[in-house]
């Protein structure tokens, strides 16, 4: 979470010389037409002010969510019977013996199913 804060002060201060040189660029270069006086003017005040104002609350629903998918992670290991820091072999172990019970199919496909899953699950971005 960090390196997303710290990435996105980056973008900010990087953001601050560009945005604000463009529009006194055209301000002094005398290229500032009535159609895109407001974007000239609005946009430095908007990045100077209004950035931390939308890319803020963006940051804490994604550590939300995350926290979230984080806890369903945490519950599911300890409904499944398993430690929370069990590793990848026993998770992999239990859930293709819950799939054996559950489905009248051979274990061999059943842990290729489960490692396609769990493949596809460490794939997946978390929100």
């Amino acid at each position: 979470m960090l390196k997303e804060s710290a990435a996105l002060t980056l973008l900010y201060l990087i953001g601050i010389p560009v945005v604000c040189g463009w529009s006194l660029s055209h301000f002094l270069g005398g290229t500032v037409t009535t159609e895109n006086a407001a974007l000239v003017i609005v946009l430095p005040f908007a990045w100077v002010f209004g950035y931390w104002g939308v890319a803020g609350p963006l940051v804490i629903v994604r550590r939300i969510f995350r926290l979230q998918s984080v806890l369903e992670t945490y519950v599911t290991r300890r409904s499944l019977g398993l430690p929370a820091d069990a590793s990848a072999q026993e998770i992999e172990d239990t859930l293709t013996l819950l799939a054996v019970q559950e489905n009248p199919i051979p274990e061999r496909w059943a842990r290729k199913l489960v490692r396609r899953l769990l493949r596809e699950a460490e794939a997946r971005p978390t929100v």
